[in-house]
């Protein structure tokens, strides 16, 4: 029987591609793309657990690690899939993988909010001179994230009844349906969800989000993957799994209520239906105005509180 490929960068990711192998009968393998970290580490073998091969490349930082990556790959693999699936469709090394197969069949699945929000990378056209063009077909990239939507026989998202970046789509319901029984005795735990926020303006930096803590008077702190010497008076949670699944079991394990905020995490609205569990989104005049059309889907379609801290904590409308 003929395999597919499925790529992931991210645990997220892995954990959609686990639902997308787990409900099919055919067979997988497995491309890792990411930075060497516990937390990627432990879901790339999960994957290889449902998977016939696979592998974990880091990431490429640069075109000489791009070109690196690329003799990897010719070497090791033997690109005559049947299907090939992947989600950042606007990363030229996702491009790559696509190209190296083009008479494969194509599907798409979520990498997170992004694939929601209409103004995003997703969903704009790629913008680039006839030049960079001829340059990227000379390195393999035959394909964009144009050619890839438009063939695209299966979008798989965690987003239900959303429209996303094209319109077949099939839902993935990433976090099980969980009830915990109201328990009026026990504390509720307030967690802050973090996100390498300088990487969108280095004002959200450890005194700025300290202060925030200190305003919503948030005691624990889980971080993303990609954030940097984080340094706050507060206790930091490890785990190696992502926040949906830690959050869970820290539910069934406790059985408490569950505080939790953050910027712009995916993993929010993933865990908004779970009862005991109050989530917010948090954010100053800059975050809203440049992110208000995700604020205002998080609002109207998942019913999500959206507070601006520097409006006197006043619901945004």
């Amino acid at each position: 029987m003929q395999k597919n490929l499925i790529v992931c960068m991210t645990p997220l990711q892995a954990m959609i591609a686990e639902k997308i192998i787990s409900n099919s009968k055919e067979k997988f393998d497995i491309i890792y793309i990411a930075d060497l970290t516990d937390k990627n580490k432990n879901y790339f073998l999960r994957l290889l657990n449902i998977c016939n091969e696979g592998i974990f490349i880091e990431h490429p930082k640069n075109l000489i690690e791009f070109l690196k990556f690329k003799v990897k790959i010719i070497k090791i693999r033997n690109f005559k899939y049947k299907s090939v699936y992947a989600a950042n469709i606007d990363r030229k090394i996702i491009q790559y993988l696509y190209s190296l197969n083009l008479k494969a069949n194509i599907y798409t699945f979520d990498d997170g909010v992004g694939n929601i929000i209409p103004k995003s990378s997703f969903n704009v056209e790629e913008d680039i001179s006839i030049g960079k063009k001829i340059f990227w077909r000379l390195l393999g990239v035959k394909v964009n994230s144009y050619f890839i939507k438009e063939h695209s026989k299966t979008h798989y998202t965690i987003f239900n009844n959303i429209k996303n970046i094209i319109d077949k789509v099939e839902y993935v319901q990433l976090v099980p349906n969980l009830y915990i029984e109201d328990n009026e005795e026990k504390d509720s735990i307030k967690i802050f969800l973090g996100q390498p926020m300088t990487e969108i303006n280095d004002k959200y930096n450890n005194i700025f989000i300290s202060n925030l803590l200190e305003k919503f008077q948030i005691n624990l702190y889980f971080p993303h993957p990609r954030e940097k010497d984080v340094k706050l008076n507060i206790d930091i949670i490890e785990s190696p799994k992502v926040f949906e699944e830690y959050v869970i079991d820290l539910m069934r394990d406790s059985q408490c209520k569950v505080e939790i905020y953050s910027f712009l995490s995916t993993a929010i609205i993933n865990i908004s239906q779970i009862n005991n569990i109050e989530v917010k989104y948090i954010c100053d005049y800059y975050l809203m105005e440049k992110y208000k059309e995700f604020y205002k889907i998080a609002q109207d379609y998942f019913n999500i509180k959206v507070i601006n801290f520097e409006n006197e904590l006043n619901e945004v409308g």
